[in-house]
């Protein structure tokens, strides 16, 4: 009787076993099989496309499993991406992840030794690098004696990091893109677009200097001069235009 209850315990526990080593096998043919990467959304790029991120983030090894996958990112060391300030993966689905790139707010960059040195709305250098990026200004005029990346400029006048963020803003505002944000020693602001220069004088209604010159920035195309606005009140309606 007591070998017959022995035997009996052994095969519970032998199926119980079976049922664990089962439970765990199909547990893991659905990791393997049933969360492969399928498709890859990318949001929040603007510096690269879509593939380039992917090819970034997917380059050093062939990752098909969404769950490694999302790991990895999640919590493994994420890659140094130039003008990339951080990324965030999400698991849409077992087959699909979205990977949003958080990109370094730049306002503005000036040349230095060989390199651009691009600089935020605070005034800190944010990245150093040889490419040039399309629709940043070059900012003239900045003086100081160093610069340390991943600090804030050590200028005499900080005022002046709120003078270009708000040119920033209101040039994408009004889709106008100077080539380059001058300061002369007065602080006074000048633009070059091409063959135009823009006189806007001190920081004051800079969006509404801003405004006026991109309703009249098209009629000066091919034109080589100085446009004044300077002196540009709210009720002004003559602009001085100086060809060349």
């Amino acid at each position: 009787m007591a070998k017959l209850k022995k035997k009996r315990r052994k095969r519970k526990l032998l199926r119980h076993f079976l049922i664990i080593i089962g439970v765990v096998a199909v547990s893991m043919l659905i990791l393997v099989f049933g969360f492969q990467v399928k498709s890859v959304k990318v949001t929040g790029n603007e510096q690269y496309s879509d593939q380039e991120i992917r090819n970034i983030v997917m380059a050093d090894e062939k990752i098909d499993n969404s769950i490694y996958f999302y790991l990895k990112n999640k919590f493994g060391k994420q890659k140094t991406i130039p003008f990339v300030d951080t990324l965030n993966v999400t698991l849409l689905s077992p087959s699909t992840i979205q990977i949003e790139v958080y990109e370094k707010g730049i306002v503005g960059y000036f040349k230095h030794l060989e390199n651009y040195m691009y600089f935020d709305k605070d005034g800190i250098v944010v990245e150093s690098s040889n490419q040039l990026i399309d629709g940043v200004p070059q900012i003239k005029g900045l003086s100081f004696k160093e610069v340390v990346l991943y600090e804030k400029l050590p200028v005499k006048n900080e005022e002046i990091f709120t003078t270009i963020l708000n040119l920033a803003q209101a040039i994408n505002k009004y889709n106008v893109h100077p080539d380059v944000i001058k300061f002369n020693k007065e602080q006074e602001v000048i633009l070059q677009l091409g063959k135009i220069k823009v006189l806007l004088g001190k920081d004051q209604l800079m969006r509404e200097k801003i405004q006026k010159m991109s309703s009249l920035i098209p009629n000066l195309e091919g034109m080589t001069g100085t446009l004044h606005l300077e002196n540009v009140a709210e009720n002004t309606k003559d602009i001085i235009f100086e060809k060349k």
